[in-house]
């Protein structure tokens, strides 16, 4: 089994695949080594092999032609199959899928109890770190969907794993819901050293918590990059669910305590692009702190002229480099920054009165920039 992917790797930090699995809708042909640091997302549409391979990388799914090494321990090969319950695996599923006549306690303890004999996560440690010492006598028909889910993560972290594969943990949540187990997984990556394999069809999860993405189009591998890298394609991604948006990586420039506003810088991988600063609501970060920015098409808007006298605090010069026509009767422009590119989302009408086209320069009105 080999990979170019992350040469400089050692096998003691890599998850390696090599694998073939048949389906009606698809056929997943892989073959890479996954960092066994931070959050890996793998991304892509229904039908595209995500949960198949997931569910191989944990042992629940034999597939003969698959070889499959974790920190050059083999789990599986064409001699080798090392069942999914010695395979120190934690898995968060859609459904939280809890034993509902046990009490919250009682999961965790029914985790505890099939657990090995490590102590890498202590109970109080996973009970503080998702928040759920008051639910713990509560039967879970009594928690919300976010509760569940948080119950899920807690008892997968007491299994005492070595990977937490996660499939589509937010998937059957509502957007509040969503949000609040957003914030655990969130601290779980910063506060657990731990490696995670995170399977969504959300760009904005994947932006906000993946260190590295995998992108999969119907069982084939299109991408296997850092996920600062991985912007672009991300930004292609939220067109398919008509919610034109960028994702930017930024670093904070300084803080205005007054206005309780920051100033942050956006990260370019276009070599000798300038600086482009934008102003954002504060939020508590330090200046040199890295962060990431989702900022929707609809949110932007296009001038001729430099506004002196807007409420909105963020224009940039830009030089439109192509527009392109939407379904609605709107056009996308794509507008680069200094090596920024950022989209605006307006009317054919708005294009005819501005005499809009490729190539010229026009200031890009940002009126909001969502930290994620």
């Amino acid at each position: 089994m080999s990979s170019d992917n992350h040469p400089a790797l050692p096998l003691s930090q890599q998850l390696e695949i090599s694998c073939q699995i048949c389906r009606s809708q698809f056929n997943l042909k892989l073959n890479t080594h996954i960092p066994l640091d931070g959050v890996c997302a793998i991304y892509g549409h229904s039908g595209s092999g995500k949960t198949s391979l997931l569910r191989t990388i944990a042992g629940l799914e034999h597939h003969s032609n698959c070889e499959i090494r974790f920190a050059g321990e083999t789990w599986q090969d064409k001699y080798t199959f090392v069942p999914a319950h010695k395979r120190r695996i934690g898995y968060v599923f859609q459904e939280a899928s809890l034993l509902e006549h046990l009490t919250v306690k009682q999961n965790l303890d029914y985790a505890i109890k099939r657990a090995r004999k490590l102590n890498q996560f202590s109970y109080q440690q996973v009970t503080d770190l998702m928040k759920i010492e008051p639910l713990l006598a509560q039967l879970p028909s009594t928690l919300s969907g976010g509760e569940k889910q948080r119950i899920a993560i807690a008892r997968a972290l007491l299994s005492q794993p070595q990977l937490l594969l996660m499939d589509e943990p937010l998937a059957s949540l509502d957007l509040t819901h969503k949000n609040e187990i957003l914030h655990y997984l969130e601290k779980l990556k910063t506060e657990v050293d731990i490696p995670i394999i995170y399977i969504s069809h959300s760009p904005d999860e994947v932006a906000r918590l993946a260190d590295h993405l995998l992108v999969l189009d119907k069982g084939r591998l299109v991408s296997d990059k850092p996920i600062n890298q991985s912007f672009e394609l991300l930004n292609t991604a939220t067109r398919h669910i008509n919610e034109q948006a960028v994702f930017l990586q930024a670093f904070v420039v300084s803080r205005l305590d007054k206005w309780q506003q920051i100033k942050v810088g956006l990260k370019s991988n276009q070599a000798g692009s300038s600086p482009a600063y934008l102003w954002l609501t504060d939020n508590g970060l330090q200046p040199g702190s890295e962060l990431r920015l989702k900022i929707l098409a609809k949110d932007v808007s296009i001038s001729l002229t430099k506004a002196l006298d807007s409420s909105i605090q963020n224009s940039l010069l830009t030089e439109i480099e192509k527009i392109e026509p939407l379904d609605d009767g709107m056009q996308l422009i794509t507008l680069n920054a200094s090596g920024h590119l950022i989209q605006a989302r307006i009317s054919n009408k708005a294009v005819f009165d501005l005499k809009l086209y490729a190539g010229i320069q026009v200031y890009a009105q940002i009126k909001a920039a969502a930290l994620i």
